[in-house]
This record gives C-alpha cells, structure tokens and sequence, in this order.
C-alpha cells in the first residue's frame, strides 16, 4: 500500500499503462480483503476443533502474553501480524545456520522476557514458494507469533532455492537447520528434545520430508551424524 502511495505521488500511474497498473494493484487489494474476509469466517470451525480437543477454557489455558501486548494483538488486526516479527525477533537474533551465505539465514522468535534455561518448545518454520522462493519473510506471522506469545521458540529459515539450486540443495539446507536447532537453540531458551517443524507449500513438502528420514545420511553431507529428527510436523 505505502508504495502504491509513493509510486502515485510520483506519477507512475500516468497513461494507460499505469492506469492499467493502478487497476490490478486495486482488484490485487479487493481479492485480499475476500480472502481476509473468508479466513475470518473460518474461525468457528477451527474454534470447535480446538475446544473438542482441548476443552472449551483453552484460551484462559494458553493466555501468558506479554503484558499490554495481547490488547495490542487482538486490536492491530492484519497490522499486528505484520509488527509480530518486531516484537519477538532481536537484531541478534538472527543467525546464520550453514554455509550458503544469506541463503542460510535464520530469524529466532522468542519473548524477550523467557529464560535462557526454560527449555521451551521448538518450532522449525521451512516458508514456501515453489522450490523457486524460500525468503523467511514474511510467512506463518501469525503462527509464530502466537506460540511465541505462549512461550514458544520460533525458527524461521531461508534455503537455497531453483532454478539457480538444483535438488537436493533445498531438503539439505532444512537438514542443516534442524542440526543447527539441536546443537544451539538451548542457548537461547529452547529444548532440543522437543523441536517440531512445519511449512507451507513447498515447506510442507520439505517439513514432511525432513521429519520423514531424520538422519539420512544422502541428504546430509557431511554433517551426517546429526542429529535431524522431529517431534511433530
């Protein structure tokens, strides 16, 4: 939106091919809002699985926000989700998990306000993009914001993609993540007994796989005594 605004004020939409620009960056905003209108009209489903499971008091159960942070949540809407990363990722948190440059990057998410010894549980998130994008921006904010909300830690990752990568470079990199996790996230608060991992699209198709063939060695090279197993994916 802010540079629809910028590229306005600067003339971009001028002539008819920026008329034509300006018209599907509008229909763009007007498919989003049906698609956030749709996600919200979901919610029940998930409510009644989430208490038949759990029991209808689930929410008090999980409610251990950050004081003032939870008022911020359920008033920011959509803002929110995008200032989530904000609130729980510090610059020195970000850390580099293999080899492979900015490629190899990854963002942890946690309360600032959790103890370096609480052996909290741990999300490894592998974003999608069709095995040609894997930026770990900005992808499952609300997930990991609401488990980090809960005492969670959150390990969001980028990884080599296509065409510029060929296969196996992407199961590797999450390989290399998930031993990464083991071997450091205690320093940060996390348990490395319980590490769970997750994704969407082409990070469903690589979270399935690792948690699949924990410790297979063809996509391991030369970290193959690590340790990749899951608890949950």
């Amino acid at each position: 939106t802010l540079d629809a605004a910028r590229r306005g004020f600067r003339g971009d939409f001028q002539g008819r091919r920026g008329r034509i620009a300006l018209a599907l960056t509008v229909i763009s905003w007007g498919l989003l809002a049906l698609l956030m209108r749709r996600n919200v009209k979901s919610e029940p489903y998930f409510e009644a699985g989430l208490r038949e499971e759990l029991g209808p008091d689930h929410r008090e159960l999980a409610a251990t926000s950050q004081p003032g942070l939870e008022a911020a949540r359920q008033h920011g809407g959509i803002f929110a989700t995008g200032w989530s990363r904000h609130w729980y990722v510090e610059k020195a948190d970000t850390v580099r998990y293999g080899p492979h440059g900015h490629a190899n990057v990854a963002d942890i998410w946690r309360r600032a306000d959790l103890p370096r010894d609480a052996k909290a549980p741990v999300l490894l998130q592998v974003p999608g993009g069709g095995w040609m994008l894997g930026d770990r921006r900005p992808q499952a904010y609300p997930l990991m914001g609401a488990l980090a909300d809960r005492g969670w830690i959150c390990v969001s990752i980028g990884y080599r993609v296509s065409p510029k990568h060929q296969w196996p470079a992407h199961i590797i990199d999450v390989k290399q993540a998930l031993a990464w996790v083991k071997e450091h996230i205690a320093e940060y608060g996390g348990d490395p007994d319980f590490v769970a991992i997750s994704g969407g699209s082409a990070g469903g198709h690589l979270s399935s796989l690792a948690a699949l063939t924990p410790g297979d060695p063809q996509w391991q090279p030369g970290f193959e005594d690590a340790d990749t197993s899951v608890v949950a994916a």
